[in-house]
C-alpha cells in the first residue's frame, strides 16, 4: 500500500499546517512551469498532489490511517506466525499443548489459590483468529462504506466550490476588460485560496494594480485631485501591507480637494505603521487646527515633541537645548513648534506660545512665519509693541501678511 505520508516527506504525527506547507515546498520544486518537458517532474506533481488531496480531507485521511494500521497489524502478527507455522511443517513437527502433570499451578492474579490453565486446541485458536479477522474486516468495510459516501458528498462539495470560483474568476477578467477596477479586485479577494487558478488569479490582480498605480499618477500629476484621491484609495486597501508613497499621495489629494476626515483618518493609519515618523503627526495636527479642534491638534503637536524630544537627548543628551545644530534638524521638526505656538495662541496660553515660537525661530531664523505667529501671538496678548518688532521682523523676511498687520495696527 502506498503510504502517503512518505510521499510528501512528514509523519503521521504532523500537524494540517505542516503537511499543507510540506506540499506547497514539493509543489513548487515539481511545478510543471518549473519544469517544462520533464516528465519525471510531471508525474511527481500528479503524486504529491494526489497525496495531499488524500490527507487534507479528514474522512480519506482517517481511511488511509486504517490501512496503515492494518497494515502494520499484519507485519507484526500474520507474518511471525506464519513463519513459526513454516518452521514447524518444515522441521515435521506439529504444536501440541505442553502436557498435564496433575500438579496446580498458583495464579497470582487470581482470588483463587490454585486453578488449572484451561486447554485450548488449535483447530479454537484458528476459529477464534477466524473470527476476530471477520469482525475487524466488517467494521472496516462499514467504516469505509461510510467514509466513501461522505468522500462523495465532500467530491460534490469541492466540484461545486471550483465551479463557483470559475464563474467569479471569469467576472472579474470582464470587469478588468472594462476597466472597473474596484469590482474586478472585489471578485478576485472572494476567491478561495485553494482555487486551482489561483496562480492565473494572483497574476491578474498584480496587473490591475499595477494599472490602477499608473492612472492614479497620472491624475495626481495632472492636478485632477478627487479621481486621483479615489485611485488610491483602492490601491491602498488591495496592496499587501504598507505602502508609504501611496498613503503620501493619498493624504494630498484628501487635502487639496478639502477633504479633512478622510486625510485625518489616513494619517492616522500611517502614525500606526509609522510609530515615530513627525511629518504626518505634524500635518494631521494642522488639519485639526484647520477644523478648530485645538484640543485634538495640541495632542498631536505633543507626541510629535515627545518624539522630537526623545530624538535630541539620544543624540545631544540632556542638555540637547545648548548644543542642538540648528542647520541638521529638518523642517518638519521647525513646522512642528510653529504649530504648537499657533494651538497655544488659539488656546490663549501665551507664555507656552512664546517659548514655542522662540524655538521654531531659533532653528529657522531666516523662515518668516515663525516671526508673524510671535506677532499675532503678542498682538492677542495685549503686547502691542513686541508684537510690531516682530511683524516689521517678518515684513523684512518677505511675508506679505506681516506687512499688512504692521501697516494695520502699529501705525
Amino acid at each position: 500500500m502506498i503510504n502517503y505520508y512518505h510521499i510528501l516527506g512528514v509523519s503521521r504525527r504532523s500537524s494540517a499546517k505542516e503537511i499543507k506547507e510540506a506540499y506547497r515546498q514539493l509543489a513548487l520544486r515539481y511545478h510543471p512551469d518549473r519544469n517544462p518537458g520533464s516528465s519525471y517532474a510531471e508525474e511527481r506533481f500528479k503524486e504529491i498532489s494526489h497525496a495531499y488531496q488524500v490527507l487534507k480531507n479528514p474522512l480519506k485521511k482517517e481511511q488511509h490511517d486504517h490501512m496503515l494500521d492494518y497494515q502494520d497489524f499484519q507485519a507484526q502478527t500474520i507474518q511471525p506466525q506464519q513463519e513459526q507455522a513454516y518452521k514447524q511443517a518444515s522441521n515435521g513437527a506439529s504444536y501440541s499443548p505442553p502436557p498435564y502433570t496433575g500438579r496446580r499451578q498458583r495464579n497470582p492474579y487470581s482470588w483463587q489459590p490454585y486453578h488449572t490453565p484451561p486447554f485450548v486446541s488449535r483447530r479454537q485458536n484458528m476459529v477464534a483468529t477466524a473470527w476476530a479477522f471477520g469482525i475487524f474486516f466488517a467494521i472496516a468495510a462499514i467504516v469505509m462504506g461510510l467514509g466513501g459516501y461522505q468522500s462523495y458528498q465532500h467530491e460534490k462539495e469541492l466540484a461545486e466550490q471550483a465551479a463557483l470560483s470559475e464563474s467569479i474568476y471569469e467576472k472579474a477578467v470582464l470587469f478588468y476588460q472594462k476597466q472597473n477596477y474596484a469590482d474586478a479586485l472585489a471578485m478576485l479577494k472572494s476567491l478561495n485560496k485553494d482555487y486551482s487558478l489561483s496562480y492565473e488569479a494572483g497574476l491578474l490582480r498584480q496587473q490591475i494594480l499595477g494599472e490602477l498605480e499608473q492612472e492614479a499618477n497620472q491624475h495626481f500629476e495632472q492636478a485632477n485631485y478627487k479621481r486621483a484621491a479615489e485611485l488610491f484609495e483602492l490601491l491602498a486597501q488591495n496592496q499587501p501591507g504598507y505602502n508609504a508613497l501611496t498613503y503620501a499621495k493619498l493624504v494630498n489629494s484628501y487635502e487639496m480637494t478639502e477633504d479633512y476626515e478622510k486625510a485625518i483618518r489616513t494619517y492616522k493609519k500611517v502614525v500606526k505603521a509609522e510609530p515615530f515618523t513627525i511629518e504626518a503627526r505634524t500635518r494631521m495636527a494642522a488639519l485639526f487646527l484647520k477644523m478648530e479642534n485645538y484640543e485634538e491638534a495640541l495632542k498631536q503637536y505633543h507626541d510629535a515633541t515627545n518624539i522630537v524630544v526623545q530624538e535630541y537627548q539620544n543624540l545631544y543628551g540632556q542638555a540637547y537645548a545648548l548644543v542642538v545644530n540648528p542647520v541638521k534638524t529638518p523642517e518638519s521638526h521647525y513646522q512642528l513648534h510653529c504649530g504648537l505656538g499657533q494651538t497655544y495662541t488659539r488656546l490663549g496660553m501665551h507664555k507656552k506660545a512664546q517659548k514655542a515660537l522662540d524655538w521654531a525661530i531659533f532653528l529657522r531664523p531666516e523662515n518668516p512665519t515663525a516671526y508673524l505667529l510671535q506677532g499675532q501671538n503678542f498682538f492677542q496678548w495685549r503686547q502691542k509693541e513686541d508684537a510690531c518688532a516682530a511683524w516689521a521682523k517678518a515684513a523684512e523676511l518677505g511675508s506679505k501678511e506681516a506687512k499688512e498687520a504692521f501697516r494695520t495696527h502699529c501705525r
